[in-house]
């Protein structure tokens, strides 16, 4: 990030900090925002929760076909 950029985020903070309806605004972008990564990493912790289940599973039933070759 440069000197500029910087100074560009300074400057926009200082006009929403003064603008109460702006701020507000901006607060809202934020909590909607916060909350859509909140959601997504509940997906993605699902849905690796699920694959690690499945994949368990099928080991299992793998597992047991195979001990029942081997066995029969």
């Amino acid at each position: 990030m440069s000197i500029e950029e910087i100074k560009e985020a300074k400057d926009e903070l200082e006009r929403l900090s003064n603008d109460d309806e702006q701020r507000m605004i901006y607060e809202m972008r934020s909590k909607i925002l916060k909350d859509k990564i909140s959601a997504l990493n509940k997906a993605k912790n699902k849905g690796i929760k699920e694959g690690i289940q499945k994949g368990l599973s099928f080991f299992s039933h793998i597992s047991i076909f195979i001990f029942q070759i081997g066995c029969g």
